[in-house]
């Protein structure tokens, strides 16, 4: 993720915001790829054990 992000900061300082990359892929596309997440369903879970360390500690 990082490398992409770092990646279309290059090309855009490069060629520009507006141009159309190597494959034809125009850098509007490639910057919605650098939103994309990976793991959505780890993301979640990771979510709710955040919420539940918020919380204070476990009662046993």
């Amino acid at each position: 993720m990082l490398w992409r992000t770092r990646h279309l900061k290059v090309i855009e300082r490069t060629i520009g915001a507006g141009a159309i990359g190597s494959v034809g892929t125009s850098i509007d596309v490639m910057a919605k790829l650098t939103k994309q997440q990976f793991f959505p369903a780890l993301w979640e879970i990771r979510s709710q054990l955040t919420d539940e360390a918020d919380k204070g500690p476990l009662a046993y």
